[in-house]
């Protein structure tokens, strides 16, 4: 299943991703959460691996939506799922 993302990643996008064997040391933790979660890494964080504080920071906006109560869960659960329609993502 992750080389089937990972290759669904690298397919969409013009910035190749990352390989994941290959992640910089300071992303592995945040690669392992997203196995953990979604049973392989996302391929938008693979694109932004070239740049790890650009992974954090997208992070940090997530947790910053989430956390600041100003969608409801079901809006930002439709919301998350339109945006991943518009760009091709299997989510």
């Amino acid at each position: 299943m992750v080389d089937a993302l990972y290759d669904r990643a690298r397919v969409v996008s013009r910035v190749p991703p990352i390989d994941p064997e290959q992640a910089p040391e300071e992303l592995r933790e945040i690669l392992a959460r997203q196995v953990e979660l979604y049973g392989a890494p996302l391929g938008p964080t693979l694109v932004m691996a070239h740049c790890p504080p650009l992974v954090r920071g997208a992070g940090g906006l997530g947790v910053a939506l989430e956390k600041s109560g100003q969608l409801a869960p079901e809006l930002r659960d439709l919301v998350s799922l339109r945006v991943a329609q518009l760009i091709g993502c299997p989510f």
